[in-house]
């Protein structure tokens, strides 16, 4: 049985982190999508942790747990917050702003999820077997050509969804981080 509690809070914080990195990375690899593309693809990350939870890897099972239990927890905490600021939608004349108004690092993002994926892995095969740290690599490529696959923006032969040169550079690059 795996063990989490081997770890400690800021290396679970590394361990979970990760994977929404990775997905925040794959959705944004091509500058900001539209709304459609951004929700599908959205919604397709979300789901990482529900996939572990299904997965033969016993580790990625434990983890995938305790992370969706946290998540809940947390979401439960902040109903009754305040909802934060957001940005003004106007520019001062009064204009709706353009949503290039709201730049976003792509690059920034991937190399965030790179750094984030090459550290929570060497935590990973330096205290777990092999196997686990393996199937976590998988789980994070698996995630990212499932987002980047969602995103609908370039066809192939017949119709069929292909990654964008900017995604294909970016699941290259990850495949480099997992590998080690």
């Amino acid at each position: 049985m795996t063990n989490l509690s081997t770890f400690t809070e800021d290396e679970l914080e590394l361990i979970f982190e990760a994977p929404g990195a990775v997905a925040d990375a794959a959705v944004y690899a091509d500058g900001r999508p539209g709304p459609g593309r951004l929700f599908k693809q959205s919604a397709v990350g979300a789901k990482a942790f529900q996939w572990g939870l299904q997965d033969e890897n016993e580790f990625l099972r434990a983890m995938s747990a305790q992370r969706l239990e946290k998540l809940r927890a947390d979401a439960a905490a902040k109903r009754d917050e305040p909802k934060p600021d957001l940005p003004d939608p106007y520019d001062e004349d009064g204009n709706v702003r353009k949503r290039d108004a709201y730049p976003v690092d792509s690059a920034g993002k991937a190399t965030t999820a790179l750094e984030l994926t090459g550290a929570a892995l060497a935590l990973l095969r330096e205290r777990l077997p092999a196997t686990d740290a393996a199937a976590y690599g998988a789980w994070l490529v698996q995630i990212a050509t499932r987002v980047t696959d969602a995103g609908g923006t370039k066809k192939g032969v017949f119709g069929k969804r292909t990654a964008t040169d900017a995604e294909q550079d970016f699941l290259g690059r990850l495949l480099v981080a997992v590998e080690g």
